[in-house]
């Protein structure tokens, strides 16, 4: 369950921050993304990674890859504000031409819990 909300989470990031002309709805930004559940959860084990024994890591970057689907990408966690850490993602899908630039955040719970927001 908890994997499905930290997925959802990191899919609503991805479509309030897409940039398109016209709305699309999120299962079509998903859909077009070229990623499969399974690389959202490594995308999802990256950006924990950037947050060591509690600290956030500024400046830090991890990668990801999913051998099964042939996609790959970094996280990056680029600024801390008001308790929030700012992302930048860039995801390369098998067989897309360009990478999926994502930018999200995280912001850390009152409980220590560090969660994707929209």
């Amino acid at each position: 369950m908890k994997q499905i909300f930290l997925t959802l989470c990191l899919s609503f990031a991805l479509a309030g921050l897409a940039v398109t002309s016209q709305a699309k709805p999120l299962s079509r930004i998903i859909a077009e993304s070229g990623l499969s559940p399974e690389d959202f959860q490594l995308m999802r084990q990256a950006m924990g990674k950037l947050v060591v024994n509690g600290v956030p890591q500024v400046g830090k970057t991890v990668a990801w890859e999913n051998p099964a689907t042939k996609s790959k990408g970094s996280v990056t966690l680029e600024e801390m504000r008001d308790n929030c850490g700012f992302l930048s993602q860039q995801a390369h899908p098998k067989g897309a031409e360009q990478p999926v630039q994502i930018r999200s955040r995280m912001c850390r719970q009152a409980d220590g819990r560090w969660l994707l927001v929209p």
